[in-house]
């Protein structure tokens, strides 16, 4: 027998956070200091986009 199959789908839906929101992001990265790509872009000083999805 193998894996059951599920009758659902579960998909989750991404969007590009405004420039004005990366700030609020910044929690969602705490304990990620060595990430400074990610905190360079949250401050603005490196190209990078953020996404959050419908979670």
């Amino acid at each position: 027998m193998g894996a059951p199959i599920s009758l659902f789908k579960v998909v989750h839906i991404f969007q590009e956070l405004m420039l004005a929101d990366y700030e609020n992001a910044r929690t969602l990265f705490n304990g990620f200091d060595f990430q400074v790509v990610v905190r360079a872009a949250i401050e603005g000083t490196s190209p990078g986009k953020i996404c959050d999805d419908d979670t």
